[in-house]
This record gives C-alpha cells, sequence and structure tokens, in this order.
C-alpha cells in the first residue's frame, strides 16, 4: 500500500507537470507575424491573422507577438478601431495614461504612426470569472535578502535584485495567458487583460 507520503508527492509531481504542459502549449501556440514574412494586413493597419490576439509588440521592427485569447475566454462580434473618427480610449494604470481598447476588449491590430488600434471583443465563458487588467513594465525586478532576515527594511543594503526582461520570443510580451489591451510605445509600457475567477462581474 503506498504511503501518504509518496502519495503526495506523486500528486505535486503530477501537478508540475500539469502546469508545464499548459504553460508550454501556451507557448506554441503564439507565432511572431512580420519577422521573417510580410506583416499581415486588416483594416489598414498591421494586424494578427484573424482569431488571434497581440500578446507582444516590437514597434521599432514592426513585429507583433500574436495568440489565442485568454483561457476561459471567447471573443464575440466583429473587431473595430479604436482612435480613428474618436478621440482613442484613454486608461491610467500605476502613475501611466495610455491609449487602450475599451473595456473587455483586446488588440487585435495597431498602426503606431496613427495611434489607431483594431480591437476584438473578448468575454469570460461564465459570469463567475472576470477581466482584470495588468500593468506590465519594460523588466520585472526579484529582491532577495539575507535568510536570517526578518525585517527586508532593515536589510535593504544587504539585498540583491535581478532584473528580467518582460519578453518572449524576443519582443516585449504580456504574460501567456494575457492578452495586450493597452500600450504606451514611447515609455514601453503594457495594459495586460488576463480572466480570473471572481465573485461579482462588473465591467472594469
Amino acid at each position: 500500500m503506498m504511503s501518504t507520503k509518496n502519495s503526495g508527492l506523486s500528486f505535486r509531481s503530477i501537478l508540475l507537470c500539469l502546469i508545464y504542459f499548459f504553460s508550454s502549449n501556451l507557448s506554441a501556440q503564439e507565432i511572431l507575424d512580420g519577422d521573417n514574412e510580410s506583416p499581415t494586413q486588416r483594416s489598414g493597419m498591421h494586424a494578427c491573422p484573424p482569431g488571434l490576439f497581440v500578446k507582444g509588440l516590437d514597434a521599432h521592427r514592426n513585429i507583433l507577438l500574436c495568440g489565442p485569447p485568454p483561457s476561459f475566454g471567447r471573443t464575440l462580434g466583429n473587431e473595430f478601431i479604436d482612435g480613428d473618427n474618436e478621440p482613442p480610449t484613454q486608461y491610467t494604470i500605476g502613475r501611466t495614461k495610455m491609449h487602450k481598447c475599451p473595456p473587455k476588449s483586446a488588440i487585435t491590430g495597431i498602426n503606431v504612426v496613427r495611434n489607431e488600434f483594431l480591437c476584438q471583443r473578448y468575454l469570460p465563458t461564465s459570469s463567475s470569472l472576470s477581466e482584470q487588467l495588468l500593468h506590465n513594465k519594460p523588466t520585472k525586478e526579484i529582491i532577495h535578502y539575507p535568510a536570517w532576515c526578518q525585517i527586508p527594511i532593515l536589510c535593504e543594503w544587504l539585498a540583491t535584485k535581478e532584473i528580467f526582461p518582460n519578453e518572449r520570443k524576443g519582443v516585449r510580451a504580456c504574460g501567456e495567458d494575457e492578452v495586450v489591451v493597452g500600450i504606451h510605445i514611447e515609455q514601453s509600457e503594457f495594459i495586460c487583460g488576463i480572466i480570473i475567477k471572481t465573485v461579482d462581474f462588473e465591467d472594469n
């Protein structure tokens, strides 16, 4: 008879394998558009192939990282342009104001020169799920304190810092299960959308 301890280890191993497989599967579904071929064009701008959302961007090289909508999300309706015949939708996150698609829609194409986005609605598949917006900066920092330090503020001078670029496949990117909903080109900052479980279902 297998012991509880061994069962726990086995379950943990299986869980880690599933998480790794899921993350790898998301990355495998992503493509670069405009790197080794002419950029996909739609509605007068560089766009991801139909059905895919912008997950990352290299504005200088005109390359889009494209992928499927977030898990537990589905697309709704037709694409539309934000910022063509009306002022761009603005959103402030952190201390940064940037152009974004309207609530519960994400970017499928972009015209950097005209500051226009091609947007597509995406909705949670259940009323117990909701969109969450995340502020994605060019780099992320992880600060390490000595193991013996119980009060980090007193150990600042001993801390070490690791800085990792927020990029994937060589371009600035949101997380693997996130889509780009807003961009500040000059500061290379994104607003990323993800679907999470929540009690209330409200527009952001």
